[in-house]
């Protein structure tokens, strides 16, 4: 949430100090130019005269979900191997080497690409273009670099709680992708290095200061002389099999303080439109202070923050919320509040001026985003990965074509309860508010009818009618199974001085009888200050 709001105010004051933030690119006829080279190299072009500074990066499918059984481990260490374009032995002489001739380096490593970037000033770019060459070609991959890569990654950082859980959630929406722990050996390395990292799968960015017929000579004179390789024969991929009912997942963290709530949905084979309508979904949801999310959970103070992320693996795209919860225990039902959200935002009125902000908001971000020559390389390299236009103004253009209809539509066709996933990390002894609620069901018995099922399972008829789309008129089958609303979750009452039994019961509207059998308390037993009771549903409680 803070960073959202430090990012709109670096916007704003740059609008306000007359900085040009660029939007006008989006309507210009030509963003930048995109090519491809005898070698499969795609080439993307983004120049701007004035900088003095140009952004060359490189980017593979050779991202995190990439490696299959080596969850992740292989996807690293190869890319670490080839940071530094395969070429040193010793961190220091390649720190020293960028620093002396102003350079600087990245990393990004997302669930789908391993993307590399280089800025230099506009005359060192031959020293860009030559780092990126390197990654591609085979002899990065030495016993010594490799060792040196393994302990590196071995002594590591912890990893930050929020990626944990988006990982995990990963894991859960692609289940295949990572079944093992296969061992990350310099063998495989080599392997998953001439599948990934071949050009005809790469795409080469340039944003900055440069000549593009110049630029383009140069780049065709250095990529030619990697050497020719046969590629290594690919596994063809398993896809995951399709998704029909809720995944779900809970770990509890000793040392965390405050839950952490993620849900997704995995959007299959998703285009242009689809992208630019959850984009929209996501700001509605939780773009800002008027948005569903913020008003349902942190107005009221249930959650410290709200984001929504859209992920992409190829052409799929995995769309999450995460929720940062308030208190480590609290009576509130968070699923519930949650599902509401989301269904409220499908079923509700969905004002124009709404859809307007939101579209601002993305115009407003994307222009952030767009201001810098890293910022402009990375988009480049995103768009052309994904095999779509390189121009801003698609976008622009598909999220103005967003209404209120469509993003029902999205909502309906994708965000599903059986396509959920839900991933949660609790505190210790966290409360069963925060979990997920897990999807219940009635067999039917011979000779049952719905009212009875309706009253055996305290549900209305109507609700069981509308779960499970029935006519009340029509005969129900022996065996057929019918879909129950989640339970809902205990309630913790903690004992204060002067509490008894009958005044507690009298509170929750439950019987006194009802709350002994719930906490295995005997007709005599003293009920003492900071005991906690579990209080059942009144529906039970006779």
């Amino acid at each position: 949430m803070r960073s959202r709001l430090r990012l709109l105010l670096s916007c704003l004051v740059l609008m306000l100090c007359g900085t040009r933030v660029s939007m006008a690119r989006a309507s210009e006829p030509h963003f930048a130019e995109l090519t491809t080279l005898a070698s499969g190299l795609r080439v993307a072009l983004r120049a701007e005269r004035g900088s003095g500074a140009v952004t060359v990066c490189s980017s593979f499918p050779a991202g995190l979900t990439r490696d299959g059984g080596h969850r992740g481990r292989l996807s690293r260490v190869v890319a670490e191997t080839v940071r530094e374009g395969g070429r040193r032995s010793q961190d220091a002489e390649y720190t020293r080497l960028l620093e002396s001739r102003g350079a600087r380096s990245h990393l990004f490593l997302g669930p789908d690409r391993a993307e590399f970037c280089t800025e230099v000033p506009s005359h060192e770019l031959p020293l860009a273009l030559w780092l990126e060459v390197g990654r591609a070609e085979p002899y990065a991959f030495t016993e010594q670099n490799f060792a040196e890569r393994q302990r590196e990654l071995s002594l590591g950082t912890a990893e930050d709680t929020f990626a944990w859980v988006a990982r995990t959630t990963r894991e859960l929406a692609f289940p295949l992708l990572s079944p093992g722990s296969a061992r990350v050996s310099l063998e495989a390395a080599r392997r998953f290095h001439a599948q990934a990292y071949r050009l005809d799968r790469a795409v080469l960015s340039l944003a900055g200061d440069f000549e593009p017929e110049a630029v383009v000579t140069q780049i065709e004179a250095a990529f030619g002389a990697v050497p020719a390789r046969e590629p290594a024969a690919e596994v063809a991929a398993e896809a995951p099999p399709r998704q029909t009912s809720p995944r779900y997942l809970s770990f509890e963290d000793p040392t965390l303080l405050l839950p952490i709530h993620e849900r997704a949905w995995v959007v299959p084979r998703a285009g242009v439109a689809e992208r630019a309508a959850l984009a929209i979904v996501g700001e509605l949801l939780a773009g800002n202070s008027d948005s569903v999310l913020e008003e349902a959970l942190i107005a009221p103070g249930l959650a410290r923050s709200v984001v929504t992320r859209i992920e992409p693996r190829g052409s799929d795209l995995l769309f999450s919320i995460v929720v940062e919860v308030a208190a480590a225990r609290h009576e509130t039902d968070l699923v519930t509040l949650l599902d509401q959200a989301v269904h409220g935002l499908r079923s509700g009125a969905i004002q124009t001026s709404q859809l307007e902000r939101a579209r601002k908001r993305l115009s407003l971000r994307r222009a952030f985003q767009l201001q810098s020559g890293l910022g402009q390389a990375r988009w480049l390299a995103a768009r052309a990965s994904s095999g779509f236009s390189v121009e801003p103004a698609e976008m622009v253009e598909a999220e103005a074509r967003v209404g209120a209809a469509e993003v029902r539509r999205v909502i309906d066709q994708y965000l599903l309860e059986t396509r959920r996933v839900v991933v949660e990390l609790l505190p210790r002894e966290a409360r069963e508010p925060f979990r997920a609620a897990q999807p219940r069901f009635h067999v039917v018995a011979e000779g049952e009818a719905l009212l009875r099922i309706a009253r055996s399972e305290g549900v209305s008829l109507e609700e069981l009618l509308r779960l499970n789309d029935l006519d009340k008129k029509k005969k129900l089958q022996p065996g057929q199974k019918l879909r129950l609303p989640p339970a809902k979750p205990k309630k913790i009452h903690h004992v204060k001085k002067g509490d008894t039994l009958i005044g507690i019961a009298k509170r929750y509207g439950v019987s006194v009888d009802a709350i002994r059998r719930n906490n295995g308390l005997k007709k005599n037993s003293m009920i003492r200050a900071g005991t906690e009771l579990t209080i059942p549903r009144s529906s039970n409680a006779k």
